[in-house]
């Protein structure tokens, strides 16, 4: 049903399933008995590094600070390269050589 007025978006309806039964230690042994079936070692080592991940992303409050700083720079980096290439490529004799030539 669609909502008119000032009231902004709908949320969506979440999905809340509660189990029965719930046996955590058996979860966590079949967690750490699956490293090593053959079928699931794939699976089971993506989760170990999604682990590892989050730890080290959780543990380090600032790292994420960090990274998206390195990422800018290096961007800016790529910018004022790329800007410099250009002003070369436009102020060389060739290039205006190949304009007239196109021009003609």
């Amino acid at each position: 049903m669609l909502k008119f007025g000032f009231g902004g978006k709908v949320k969506p309806r979440r999905f809340d399933f509660i189990p029965r039964y719930y046996d955590e230690q058996k979860e966590d042994l079949e967690q750490r008995l699956g490293v090593y079936d053959e079928e699931k070692k794939e699976e089971y080592v993506k989760d170990r590094i999604k682990a590892g991940i989050r730890q080290r992303y959780n543990a380090d409050r600032g790292f994420r600070n960090r990274e998206v700083r390195k990422s800018n720079f290096r961007l800016l980096y790529v910018f004022i390269i790329l800007i410099l290439v250009s002003y070369l490529i436009i102020r060389s004799d060739k290039f205006a050589k190949m304009l007239e030539y196109l021009g003609s």
